[in-house]
């Protein structure tokens, strides 16, 4: 493993454009990426607390996620 980034780092030394270009594009995918989870766990909160807030002006004032629990003795 070390090789490889004993490699990646002549590459990069020695001028080789198209690897940096692509190295680069790489971790802005990965960044990308990382957004976009971010931004749809950001939307899901809202979702989830627009939800909450409707059921509340409903009434229904058990927003836990846990089911309630019956009594079905007889």
């Amino acid at each position: 493993m070390q090789n490889r980034f004993d490699d990646d780092e002549k590459r990069v030394r020695n001028g080789d454009h198209l690897f940096t270009k692509a190295k680069r594009s790489n971790r802005d995918m990965l960044d990308q990426n990382e957004l976009q989870t971010y931004a749809s766990l950001e939307k899901m909160l809202h979702k989830s607390i627009f939800a909450i807030q409707k059921l509340k002006k409903k009434g229904n004032t058990n927003t836990s996620s846990a089911p309630k629990q019956h009594d079905l003795k007889r």
